[in-house]
């Protein structure tokens, strides 16, 4: 990297990284499966075939919380950045979410509110939601980067003016409420491992008021190009990603150099039958899935082809949501053979998938 931008590889993938992991929590419910590769090595574009239609340092396909995020700090860096996302807005899963940001360690909200947490505490409790697929290195850092994480998301225009709920165990964050608990960490088997704090940030207005700040920080300096598809990834004759084709609504085909580097933010897999089965098979026995539109998994697609090695694709949400409230929180779930099925104050999707999994 030369000294005109001022980024490196390093630097910029830690901070943007941290940023877009968590935001993207908001949004996707996400584990860690141990490393591992499905590489299907199908080659991309030879850079000696394209004619290039666009050139920026940094080009990024899909403007969600995590393409958001890269691009905020791509631009801060001085970067010249294209974006290109497949639908006619930024958003992507985050636009379908309760808009809860999930940050802990002592948050200058949580302080603020009275609430103890530290960043050891914070780790504490996230080794065991994750248990051992979870990765050490990654889990420290977005352990120990979580309280500048909610500095930086003030610095960037989201707000959060509100209470703490420290009773009720939330999906979407009640009227005037800025902390609430969103997990597992009140269940007598959490409990006993770290001390309880409510982590679930919610931004004032919602999951839009997570997206719209930021989008409108970049966007001075980022070019959008929306209703454009990205596809393949072009490769210089080393094997360095050196840009991406996509095809556009109005501008037909494109061939966008990136001096600095490609960054994948595309979103999920969710409607992608051929990924779902590669991943984990069985669950295309399910009749429902929560996606957005355009969850077909482009960015893995491009990534595969080059060799790419993956990373917790299998790690996948299957089941119901379901809250044992109130009185029912104190009685026993039972499967159909009279056996206890799980803590009746669990989390709502580990409740609902036990049942199925019982069924």
């Amino acid at each position: 990297m030369d000294q005109q931008v001022g980024i490196s590889r390093r630097g910029f993938v830690k901070a943007a990284g941290v940023a877009a992991a968590a935001l993207a929590g908001s949004s996707l419910a996400a584990g860690c499966a141990p490393k591992g590769s499905q590489s299907k090595s199908q080659g991309g574009v030879d850079a000696g075939s394209i004619v290039w239609t666009d050139e920026a340092d940094v080009v990024i396909m899909g403007l969600g919380c995590a393409g958001v995020a890269a691009a905020v700090e791509a631009v801060a860096a001085g970067a010249k950045v294209i974006a290109i996302e497949k639908a006619d807005k930024a958003g992507g899963a985050t636009a379908l979410s309760g808009g809860l940001i999930y940050m802990g360690g002592g948050t200058e909200l949580q302080t603020s509110l009275g609430v103890q947490d530290t960043p050891e505490n914070f780790k504490k409790y996230l080794s065991k939601a994750l248990g051992g697929s979870s990765d050490p290195e990654l889990l420290d850092t977005f352990c120990d980067a979580s309280v500048d994480l909610y500095s930086w998301c003030v610095e960037h225009g989201m707000r959060f003016p509100g209470t703490v709920d420290e009773t009720s165990h939330v999906v979407e964050p009640p009227e005037g409420v800025s902390l609430m608990y969103s997990g597992n960490e009140r269940t007598c088997e959490y409990a006993e491992v770290a001390a309880p704090a409510p982590r679930a940030h919610a931004p004032e207005g919602g999951a839009a008021n997570i997206i719209e700040p930021l989008l409108a920080e970049a966007a001075q300096s980022m070019e959008v190009l929306y209703e454009t598809a990205g596809g393949d990834l072009v490769v210089d004759g080393s094997g360095t990603v050196i840009g991406i084709r996509a095809k556009s609504a109005d501008k037909g085909d494109l061939a966008i150099k990136a001096n600095k580097g490609v960054i994948l933010a595309s979103g999920a897999f969710t409607l992608n039958e051929g990924l779902v089965a590669d991943a984990r098979g069985e669950v295309l026995a399910c009749k429902k899935r929560t996606a957005g539109a355009n969850d077909q998994g482009d960015g893995l697609v491009a990534a595969l082809k080059i060799g790419a090695a993956t990373h917790s694709l299998s790690r996948m949400t299957v089941g119901e949501h379901v809250y044992m409230y109130g009185a029912l929180s104190a009685g026993v779930l039972l499967d159909y053979r009279g056996h206890r099925i799980l803590s009746e104050d669990w989390y709502g999707s580990f409740i609902g998938r036990k049942i199925l999994e019982n069924g």
